[in-house]
């Protein structure tokens, strides 16, 4: 039994542990959709973050110290204290969006700028829950979300993990991705519930892919491989926007996927130079 509690007396409460539905946007491949073309996300070279600015996970249990965070109202989710079990010596992700996604039982916490400050103390400038049987995103009536990311989404949902670079040759999933602020538009579109951006022409909640039938390039690498099968099934769908010159940046977990796994997509000439100029956008 897992219980996330805050002092405004709000209680989660969950006992499956499953990962999220084979429902969830997240799970389904895309089927037969139309395309329109987006240039600009082949205007430079795109990235993974496996270090800075990355997702963290930490499966923790029973065994582990009791954390308490304090944490504002944010997402819809009440100011408080919330109780979790987090490993010893874990903190936020490199970077100043310090990112942890706390996997307890059948609940995914997710912090944004979280700070331990003790084995039992810490605290976050945001943060959201979810069930690991449920969607992954947020609900948009009454307004709550499932994760810090812009859309409203997980951040555990569309992640690169270790455990989708072994079996088969896609990582079974959609994929989460990061788009410059001068290529999202205004607001957003379902499955997410937030948005942002401005002057261009995908909103947060898009979902970008590889039509079926798109000739794969040569000389991906293995992992090269199950990004573009993964884009062609399942695609990757907008959750955030960010800041430098990446058309778009994908996330792993640094945890458990390391920098030389995910170093063939992002090497100069590498896998997504190949890949992204046949990415196309959801229409």
């Amino acid at each position: 039994m897992v219980l996330l509690v805050v002092a405004a007396s709000v209680v989660l409460t969950a006992c499956a542990p499953r990962p999220f539905d084979a429902s969830s946007p997240w799970n389904m491949p895309l089927g037969a959709v139309s395309w329109r073309d987006a240039p600009q996300l082949r205007s430079a070279s795109s990235w993974v973050n496996d270090e800075s600015f990355s997702i963290p996970v930490v499966h923790a249990g029973s065994g582990d110290p009791l954390v308490n965070v304090s944490v504002p109202n944010s997402w819809g989710w009440p100011a408080g204290v919330v109780q979790v079990n987090i490993p010893d010596g874990v903190g936020g992700a490199a970077g100043s969006d310090g990112t942890l996604a706390v996997v307890e039982g059948n609940v995914v916490y997710d912090f944004y700028q979280f700070n331990r400050t003790s084995p039992s103390d810490g605290s976050a400038a945001a943060w959201a829950a979810t069930f690991l049987n449920g969607s992954g995103w947020g609900r948009a009536a009454p307004f709550l979300a499932a994760g810090i990311r812009a859309a409203g989404s997980s951040s555990l949902g569309g992640l690169i993990t270790s455990g989708d670079l072994v079996g088969g040759d896609d990582f079974r999933h959609a994929l989460a991705v990061s788009l410059l602020g001068s290529e999202l538009s205004a607001g957003y579109v379902a499955p997410a519930i937030a948005g942002g951006g401005g002057g261009g022409s995908i909103p947060i909640g898009a979902r970008i892919g590889i039509a079926s039938g798109t000739p794969m390039p040569g000389g991906l690498s293995p992992i090269g491989v199950r990004m573009w099968n993964t884009l062609v099934r399942y695609g990757a769908y907008v959750v955030d926007e960010h800041g430098g010159t990446a058309p778009a940046i994908f996330y792993a977990d640094p945890r458990s996927v390391g920098a030389d796994s995910v170093a063939p997509l992002r090497n100069p000439g590498g896998d997504l130079e190949r890949i992204m100029p046949s990415v196309r956008v959801v229409q």
